[in-house]
C-alpha cells in the first residue's frame, strides 16, 4: 500500500515539473518574439 501511494505521489510530481516546464518554455519563446 505504501508502495502504491509513493509510486502515485511520484506521477503526481513528474506531471507538475514537466507542466512548469512546459509553460516556462513556452513563457521564453514568447518573451524572444
Amino acid at each position: 500500500m505504501s508502495v502504491y501511494s509513493r509510486s502515485i505521489s511520484i506521477i503526481i510530481t513528474f506531471i507538475v515539473i514537466i507542466h512548469d516546464g512546459a509553460s516556462g518554455f513556452a513563457k521564453k519563446m514568447a518573451n524572444k518574439k
